[in-house]
């Protein structure tokens, strides 16, 4: 008998398209997802349920999003949260590494890269307070360079 743990992710993001995306590729990866679009709403999920997985979308309207991290971090230290952004920064990336961010990627997220993501979360080591990262430059015929954030203590 195969025995499947199933985790359970949030997505904060009101980017269908990239909701969309990554909702098929979770649950094959045995997460269950809850998508939600309000800072209120989604830190009050956290507040009311466990949640293995955070991927917290940075291109929100209101910049609130960005905002929220410190305030998952006092509720959540070791939670995993993976960033999403379009502008990856080098500036960007220092302020997500200092926030304790999980991954950072750059949108649109590539199917490739997603799977990355869900491997080393699932292999992250939560008990850690102290992470390493680097950044990994990628080319992509779509975009040009994409940088990504890795957390090399999660695998």
């Amino acid at each position: 008998m195969i025995t499947r743990t199933i985790r359970s992710s949030l997505i904060v993001s009101s980017d269908a398209k990239a909701t969309n995306q990554l909702t098929p590729i979770l649950m094959q990866h045995d997460y269950t997802v809850t998508i939600e679009k309000s800072v209120l709403k989604f830190i009050s999920l956290l507040l009311e349920q466990e949640v293995d997985l955070l991927i917290l979308d940075l291109d929100s309207p209101d910049e609130k999003n960005f905002d929220s991290i410190d305030i998952i971090r006092k509720l959540r230290p070791r939670l995993p949260i993976i960033a999403l952004s379009k502008n990856h920064s080098l500036e960007l990336l220092k302020e997500l590494v200092q926030k304790g961010i999980f991954y950072a990627a750059q949108k649109p997220v590539l199917a490739e890269e997603i799977e990355e993501m869900l491997l080393a979360a699932s292999k992250s080591t939560r008990n850690s307070d102290k992470r390493s990262y680097s950044m990994k430059q990628q080319k992509n015929s779509n975009n040009g360079s994409r940088i990504t954030l890795l957390d090399h203590d999660a695998g």
